[in-house]
């Protein structure tokens, strides 16, 4: 049996259409955990209601304490041999389960492709490079390597994985974590599995137009996006995959990290020329040297980097102030 774990809280405009995507499944021999997280839009109404059609459908009921505790608690309460998890403003295709399962035989974690549907209407489309199983190690970098510059090892969604690993290995999402604890789950994961079979097509519907956290202004956000990239950075040096290819993607996600950062200073309050100091003094800055094609930046901004060279920015940013009013 396979547990589907769905985090509910105010999505009363949306939750429909996530629970019938999964009550109409290919694949039938399924539990799905509600996990209603005090909700106070009738979210929890629309649960019951769902546990009252299908008998597959359970509901839990919590006061709010955040996504990461919800879904612990969804893991906590699962009886099944691997989890799957749908976020609640999201939707998936009938052959979600169905191809997840069929492919999970010798795999500790299954991935699929995904539909990110945009705030204009748009859709984006992220899938693995083909069908097919690799193992952690040197021989899987390439295959790894583009899950990662893919964005599919974010989320916990678009993915199968296995209850022991999860529950023997205490694998939870981290709390009090605002940004990131995704992440944070997938890796530590990562930790016990040797093998990940690739599924080359997208049957989960992730709508961006309704997570407002990822848009939300966080001045904190090179901290946490740095943090986030040595967990990943870490993983490729430990399982030997840290190849040239993977170079060139790690130090291309750096690069962008370090530019956001430097360029979120304006916004910040009550921030001193430390903060620049900050991010251009981490260890690494001294690695960009030698990966300075792989983002494409003003030369002086480039230079002022690899130069660690704060000053140049924060002139910069005082002028462009002084010059604006």
């Amino acid at each position: 049996m396979i547990s589907v774990i769905v985090p509910v809280y105010n999505v009363v405009s949306s939750l429909d259409k996530c629970v019938q995507s999964i009550v109409y499944q290919e694949y039938t021999d399924w539990e799905c955990i509600l996990v209603d997280d005090g909700s106070t839009d009738g979210s929890g109404l629309l649960c019951d209601r769902w546990s009252e059609r299908d008998s597959r459908i359970r509901v839990i009921h919590q006061e709010n304490q955040g996504v990461s505790v919800a879904r612990n608690r969804g893991i906590e309460e699962s009886c099944g041999q691997s989890l799957v998890f749908v976020d609640s403003d999201d939707w998936v295709e009938p052959t979600y389960i169905s191809l997840l399962v069929e492919n999970s035989k010798d795999a500790d974690l299954v991935v699929s492709g995904l539909f990110r549907e945009r705030v204009d209407g748009g859709t984006d489309l992220s899938c693995p490079l083909s069908d097919g199983i690799f193992m952690i190690g040197p021989e899987g970098a390439h295959f790894f390597t583009q899950l990662n510059e893919s964005y599919l090892l974010y989320a916990p969604y678009n993915k199968l994985y296995r209850s022991d690993i999860v529950k023997n290995n205490h694998v939870l999402f981290p709390v009090g974590c605002s940004y990131g604890e995704d992440l944070r789950f997938n890796f530590h994961y990562l930790e016990y599995v040797n093998s990940i079979y690739m599924v080359n097509a997208p049957t989960y519907h992730y709508m961006q137009a309704l997570s407002v956290l990822s848009r939300r202004f966080r001045a904190d956000q090179f901290e946490n996006d740095y943090n986030q990239w040595c967990i990943r950075r870490d993983f490729f040096v430990k399982k030997g995959m840290f190849t040239k290819e993977a170079q060139t993607v790690m130090y291309r996600f750096l690069w962008g990290i370090i530019y956001d950062g430097l360029f979120l200073y304006p916004k910040l309050k009550d921030v001193k020329k430390h903060y620049l100091d900050s991010i251009l003094g981490i260890k690494e800055i001294d690695e960009l040297k030698f990966h300075t094609d792989v983002f494409s930046c003003g030369k002086w901004i480039k230079w002022a980097i690899v130069n660690n060279c704060p000053i140049v920015f924060y002139i910069y940013f005082k002028s462009v102030s002084f010059f604006s009013h």
